[in-house]
């Protein structure tokens, strides 16, 4: 996505309170399964709006915002081999061309026991309203 649309998502995210109180419960969850071994690499973080909630966390992008980390392209991660302790995309699955070569990329880089954790959105009439 371009700067232009995460800023003014990023900007709907601080207007609309129902999306931040559906959003809460799903970032407790994830925060509750992360492992403590190694960083916390969160992939296409867009509006950053994780790290408002856990912010011991890389916050990446395929575009540059001032509010993440890193930009990097999820299908080819910058990392060695078995270095991280988690990876996090949130409604990132979706948006990447070659999903497998991201699947790869997480296996590699992550430790022998880190996490791979996700949440993908489930698109239906309701969801258009909150979205």
């Amino acid at each position: 996505m371009s700067y232009e649309i995460l800023k003014k998502h990023r900007e709907i995210w601080k207007q609309k309170k129902i999306l931040r109180v559906i959003y809460h419960d799903w970032y407790r969850m994830i925060i509750e399964n992360i492992v403590n071994d190694g960083p916390t690499l969160e992939i296409g973080a867009g509006t950053g709006n994780l790290k408002e909630y856990y912010t011991n966390l890389i916050a990446s992008d395929y575009t540059y915002c001032e509010w993440l980390d890193v930009v990097l392209d999820a299908q080819e991660l910058p990392c060695r081999d078995s270095s991280l302790g988690n990876i996090i995309a949130v409604d990132v699955l979706h948006h990447l061309e070659y999903p497998t070569l991201f699947l790869k990329e997480a296996q590699r880089g992550l430790k022998n026991n880190g996490r791979l954790i996700m949440l993908e959105p489930y698109i239906s009439p309701f969801s258009y309203l909150i979205y």
